[in-house]
């Protein structure tokens, strides 16, 4: 009787095991998953956006779940692209809905600033889809593309200015390159090229009615009542003014390019020229598929980088992607604010 009873408990012991198992298990995720479907707006609907409706909501994006065989929490990623394949995807809002409003103002800024969508006067087809992720472990589900067209309305930013008069330019303050306040304060800066040794002031106008600023008493300061500044020699300076500290700073700059994408990789420079003409510094260069930066003076005190890849340029920013291997007209535009290059593939 005992051994029966030995055997009976093996058994049920077994069935436990195998019972507790299964449990354990859970349901499986579907083989053949289904990626969310955008339902609203319609495919090919055209928007012009305006300054006005900035604080407006454009549209509302409505979509069918994605189906992955079991209920469970998804987050959904409304992107953008100018190009069907999403090689510069941009990324919109994420939700746990099936729906997602859009206001005008997010829309036209990463339109502008991070897809280089930047005339008023063009309608471009842009391409949305949805990314539909549950966790790392399990495959990541997208819709099909839905393409609008959209108009984008572009905002122009009038920096305060100071202007750069001398005798390198015939004393007029008309015609001077201008100094850039990028924060609206007391603190301006910009680049001037002058050619030879010459004297200088700094105007608050395009005339000389509305006040100047000269030499102080020490150096590197300036005084409303001061008489010229001055270089000594040429050269492409770089000109920071605090008129509210009446301090003042130049540094003379040669510009070239680096990084991983350039023959010398990140060890040293690939010189620019200065076009006087254009006003911009050039080169034209074999690039591989990697980084780059704009550096002065074959050091990193002053570097330019862009840190939304969308085509100006910032002191120490993120290093600039090289998409493709081949020969770049390099352009680096430090003329006016905001700073500007350009990659011409040859």
């Amino acid at each position: 009787m005992r051994r029966i009873h030995i055997i009976l408990f093996a058994i049920l012991g077994t069935f436990f095991l195998f019972s507790c198992e299964e449990e354990l298990t859970g349901p499986e995720l579907s083989s053949n998953p289904e990626g969310p479907a955008l339902q609203n707006p319609s495919g090919g609907t055209s928007f012009k956006l305006t300054e006005a409706m900035s604080d407006d909501t454009l549209t509302t994006f409505e979509w069918n779940a994605a189906d992955f065989g079991v209920s469970t929490a998804t987050t959904y990623t409304l992107q953008m692209d100018t190009a069907s394949g999403f090689p510069n995807e941009v990324e919109l809002g994420k939700t746990n809905n099936t729906s997602l409003g859009v206001l005008v103002s997010d829309l036209n800024s990463k339109l502008t600033s991070q897809l280089g969508v930047d005339d008023s006067t063009q309608t471009y087809d842009i391409h949305f889809r949805l990314r539909a992720v549950v966790n790392a472990d399990v495959d990541t589900l997208y819709s099909e593309v839905l393409t609008l067209s959209v108009t984008p309305y572009i905002v122009e930013i009038n920096y305060p200015e100071i202007y750069v008069a001398g005798g390198y330019q015939g004393w007029s303050p008309a015609e001077a390159p201008a100094l850039y306040s990028a924060n609206f304060d007391d603190n301006y800066e910009g680049y001037v090229y002058m050619e030879s040794a010459t004297e200088f002031k700094f105007t608050k106008e395009r005339n000389w009615a509305g006040g100047d600023w000269g030499a102080g008493e020490a150096e590197g300061t300036i005084s409303e009542t001061g008489g010229n500044l001055s270089v000594s020699e040429g050269g492409y300076y770089k000109i920071n003014v605090d008129v509210g500290g009446l301090t003042y700073s130049m540094l003379d700059t040669q510009w070239g390019v680096i990084g991983s994408a350039t023959a010398n990789d990140w060890d040293s420079d690939q010189d620019m020229t200065y076009q006087p003409d254009q006003g911009v510094w050039t080169a034209t260069l074999d690039l591989t598929a990697a980084e780059m930066k704009f550096r002065a003076n074959n050091a990193w005190n002053l570097d330019y980088g862009d840190e939304g890849n969308d085509g100006t340029l910032e002191a120490g920013a993120a290093n600039i992607p090289v998409e493709e291997a081949g020969t770049y007209k390099i352009t680096l535009d430090l003329s006016s604010y905001p700073y500007t290059y350009s990659l011409e593939k040859q």
